[in-house]
């Protein structure tokens, strides 16, 4: 493995963990204020999240991974808003 591909597959975790870690604070905030309708979204967040994952592979492979990550902050904003 190249020395760059490290730093990018170091640069991912780090931007992963930091999204995951302001969403678990919204996840907690959004059980207490409305318990029913958290459950259901966190639901389909996690269902969806799990199909998809299943096709990461074939867009990383057939796209770039700075294109891919562009990709996917623009659906995590889609979703968030």
């Amino acid at each position: 493995m190249k020395s760059y591909e490290i730093i990018l597959n170091i640069y991912f975790g780090i931007v992963y963990a930091t999204i995951f870690t302001g969403y678990y604070v919204t996840n907690g905030f959004l059980t207490i204020i409305y318990p029913n309708h958290a459950f259901i979204g966190f639901a389909v967040f996690y269902g969806v999240y799990t199909i998809f994952s299943l096709f990461a592979p074939y867009i990383y492979y057939k796209i770039n991974f700075k294109l891919s990550l562009i990709l996917a902050g623009f659906t995590f904003v889609l979703y968030v808003s």
